[in-house]
């Protein structure tokens, strides 16, 4: 009687263990349809159903593999549309999915395509509303990659804007001096514009110091050899 009651047990539980199994194929087969049409929030819903279904299993690895797919799609394809805020709020969320032992490769991913992004930016016309961009973009990049040459590269940006020119000058310096041999977008773009207004600098100063040393000369009396 005792092994007859455990037998149905058993099949009770290999049941139900079948059931939540199929339950979460489902989800997951019905997750992937969805990002691949596009529906991104439903596709989410569907991968974070079958995750809390059983997180253990291995159609919750498949889910969660698919939310992390889905998350960042959805970023991907809201900054298509322009809303740079807002999509790398859901970079941001994005890389908060990501396992710890993953962060690092999805922050580098971040910068990227903040770089990318900022490429696009700088090769249409500068507007008020371009340098807005810019200077957040800027912001994105420096709170995941601190390295000495794009700490510089944009710090030295946001000081131009502001008109700080001690402060462009001085992380110009040190741009130059921790460039890379190998530049890529949009640094090539950034670097040859700092070194267009150095120069343009260079040459107001040059124009001034001719200029006082003609006006001297003019008050004395005198020509200019």
């Amino acid at each position: 009687m005792k092994c007859r009651k455990k037998t149905f047990l058993f099949v009770i539980f290999m049941v139900l263990f079948l059931v939540t199994c199929n339950k979460q194929k489902t989800l997951v087969e019905e997750g992937d349809k969805l990002r691949e049409e596009g529906k991104f929030d439903e596709a989410i819903a569907k991968y974070e159903e079958a995750i809390k279904i059983n997180e253990k299993s291995e159609f919750a690895s498949m889910a969660k593999t698919g939310l992390l797919m889905a998350k960042y799609n959805k970023a991907e394809k809201v900054e298509k549309d322009g809303d740079l805020q807002r999509a790398f709020e859901l970079y941001d969320d994005w890389l908060k999915a990501n396992p710890e032992e993953d962060k690092n490769k999805a922050k580098a991913k971040i910068v990227s395509n903040a770089e990318q992004a900022a490429i696009r930016v700088l090769s249409k016309q500068m507007t008020d509303e371009s340098i807005k961009q810019i200077k957040f973009l800027a912001n994105i990049i420096l709170n995941y990659d601190q390295s000495a040459f794009k700490k510089a590269v944009w710090n030295a940006l946001m000081a131009f804007d502001q008109r700080n020119i001690e402060a462009f000058i001085n992380n110009y310096k040190e741009a130059t001096e921790k460039k890379p041999k190998l530049m890529y977008e949009p640094y090539k773009l950034i670097m040859d514009f700092f070194d267009q207004k150095v120069m343009e600098m260079i040459a107001a100063q040059q124009g001034t110091t001719e200029q006082e040393s003609q006006q001297a000369v003019t008050k004395k009396g005198g020509k200019k050899k």
